[in-house]
């Protein structure tokens, strides 16, 4: 007896084709049963075409997700402060690299050295905050202008704070980077950039934003 979130029905995968599923309930019953809701967050385009073999270098869009990732979870931090009765609870946060160890090591670069200082990128997810009318955007406006008073600077600093701390964790990772997943609760870490390991199996309750960087391209644009 096997619990899952990817159970496999089609035949196309050999050593699962033979599977029974007993019970099945989807995303589409949660939502319809009010157990979650979908969430708007920004709309950011999809790349046009993703290059063929390992990626080089971090393109524009996931800069773009990137710099939502943060202002979400500056967004949850912020929730948190505000209700005494979760002061106490750190808000986390996963990277989700797909595939490339070498390429997760470009991404921990650019969030811990070049994220807070990426000012364009920044301002143009700020602006389309300003313009898009979703609860999410209209309270990282609002949070922007009432807690940095609209100074890019001062929201950049509180980005870099939290950016500094992120580990990248993968089957390579050395003991004190595996140190520090395992006391996530105890220590200053907040943000985990990861490759297939925390897939399915993990018991964080307060993990409240994930991005996925690499992704394959489909119509399905939303990845924060």
């Amino acid at each position: 007896l096997e619990f899952t979130a990817t159970a496999v029905e089609a035949d196309k995968n050999e050593s699962k084709k033979n599977q029974t599923i007993v019970y099945k309930y989807d995303i589409k019953r949660l939502l319809n049963d009010k157990y979650g809701k979908k969430v708007k967050v920004l709309a950011l385009p999809g790349e046009v075409q993703k290059p063929k073999g390992k990626k080089e270098e971090i393109s524009d869009i996931e800069k773009y997700k990137l710099q939502t990732f943060f202002l979400v979870h500056l967004l949850k931090k912020k929730a948190l402060n505000s209700d005494v009765k979760c002061r106490d609870l750190k808000p986390i946060g996963f990277v989700k690299v797909k595939n490339e160890i070498e390429f997760s090591k470009k991404v921990e670069k650019y969030i811990k050295e070049e994220l807070a200082k990426d000012t364009s990128s920044l301002q143009l997810i700020l602006e389309k905050a300003k313009t898009e009318d979703t609860e999410t955007t209209n309270l990282i406006f609002e949070m922007f202008e009432k807690d940095y008073n609209s100074d890019l600077s001062k929201i950049q600093d509180a980005i870099s704070d939290i950016a500094k701390t992120s580990i990248l964790l993968h089957s390579k990772s050395d003991k004190n980077i595996k140190k520090q997943f395992d006391d996530i609760q105890r220590n200053n870490v907040e943000v985990v950039i990861f490759i297939d390991m925390l897939n399915e199996g993990i018991d964080i309750p307060n993990i409240y934003t994930m991005v996925v960087i690499n992704d394959t391209p489909s119509d399905f644009k939303t990845s924060v």
